[in-house]
C-alpha cells in the first residue's frame, strides 16, 4: 500500500482540494468586492480566457503523462517541446484576445468588457505559457514537487486576484493582480524547466 497510486497521489489531492476551496471563497469576496455589473464583465473575461486556455494547447501537457514514462531516455526533449510550444501558443492566445477585442465586446453586448482585454490577453497568455510546470514534474514522477507547484499557484492567484480586487474596486485591479501572479508562475516554470531539462 506503501507505494500504491492512491498513496502517492495524496499530495496532488490536497492540492487540488485545497485549489477548489479557494474556488468556493473566491466568488463571494469578488461579489462583495465588485459592483453587479462589474463582477459580471469579469465572469465574461474568466469565460473568454479559459476557453482559450483550454482549447488551443488540445492536450499537448496532458501528452507528457504517456511519451514521459513510456521513453524516460527522451523525457528533456519532450519537456523541452512542450515547454516552447506553450510559449508559442501562449503568444497566439494574446494576439486573438486583442484581434477580437471588438468582435468579443460586440457579442457579449459589453464595452467594459473591451476595455479590460488587454488585461485579459496577458493574463491568458502567460496561464498558456506557465501551463507545463505541475504537469510535467508529475509525469516525471516529481508529485510531491508539482503539488507544492499547484498549491503555490492557486494561492499566490488568488491573492493577487482578491488584493486587486478589494484595494482598486474594479474589474482591472482584480484582472491586474491575477496577470501579476500568473506572469510570475509562467516565468518561474520556464526557469525551473528549463533548469531540470534544458532547452
Amino acid at each position: 500500500m506503501e507505494h500504491s497510486i492512491l498513496t502517492r497521489a495524496r499530495p496532488l489531492l490536497a492540492a487540488r482540494l485545497a485549489g477548489a476551496l479557494l474556488a468556493l471563497a473566491v466568488p463571494m469576496v469578488l461579489a462583495r468586492a465588485l459592483l453587479p455589473a462589474a463582477y459580471g464583465t469579469f465572469k465574461q473575461a474568466w469565460l473568454v480566457s479559459q476557453t482559450l486556455a483550454l482549447a488551443l494547447p488540445m492536450g499537448l501537457t496532458q501528452s507528457l503523462y504517456y511519451f514521459v514514462p513510456r521513453e524516460p531516455a527522451s523525457r528533456d526533449r519532450y519537456v523541452a517541446q512542450t515547454l516552447w510550444a506553450h510559449a508559442v501558443l501562449g503568444l497566439a492566445a494574446a494576439g486573438i484576445v486583442l484581434a477580437g477585442r471588438g468582435f468579443l465586446a460586440a457579442r457579449f453586448h459589453n464595452p467594459e468588457l473591451q476595455a479590460v482585454l488587454g488585461w485579459v490577453a496577458a493574463f491568458t497568455g502567460l496561464a498558456v505559457a506557465g501551463a507545463p510546470l505541475d504537469l510535467a514534474w508529475n509525469a516525471s514522477g516529481r508529485i510531491g514537487a508539482a503539488a507544492l507547484a499547484r498549491l503555490a499557484t492557486e494561492l499566490l492567484r488568488t491573492g493577487a486576484l482578491v488584493a486587486g480586487a478589494v484595494l482598486a474596486g474594479t474589474v482591472r485591479g482584480a484582472l491586474a493582480g491575477m496577470t501579476i501572479a500568473t506572469g510570475l508562475r509562467a516565468a518561474a516554470g520556464f526557469a525551473l524547466l528549463a533548469h531540470d531539462h534544458g532547452l
